[in-house]
């Protein structure tokens, strides 16, 4: 699971029902403020790239609701974010249902042509 963690090019955070860091890929590190000691730290706790201030609201209904949420975010620098945040279990991190918060980027739309 580890390899797969590292080799994957998508920013991943896998969060406990605590919305606390339990895995994350080294992708995550471009948006998230993240480091090796931030594992079981509240997610609310890191600092990231995002403008966006509804990520443990929209978790919250994740949790609750069973469905996932899928936004574009945006960066302090203006790159837009697919965002996806939906229910998993993951057995090694918890029995019980936890979140997958993923990070994609979008390609920055071309000029239209006449």
């Amino acid at each position: 699971m580890q390899n797969l963690i590292n080799s994957t090019d998508i920013g991943t955070i896998f969060l406990d029902r605590g919305f606390r860091v339990a895995l994350f890929t080294p992708a995550a590190r471009n948006i998230f403020n993240l480091i090796l000691s931030d594992y079981g730290r509240p997610i609310t706790d890191i600092t990231s790239r995002l403008t966006y201030d509804d990520l443990l609201k929209d978790a919250e209904a994740v949790l609750d609701k069973l469905t996932m949420v899928e936004k574009e975010v945006t960066t302090v620098d203006n790159q837009v974010y697919l965002m996806r945040l939906f229910p998993t279990v993951l057995p090694m991190i918890v029995s019980t249902v936890s979140l997958l918060l993923s990070l994609i980027s979008v390609p920055a739309k071309s000029p239209r042509r006449s």
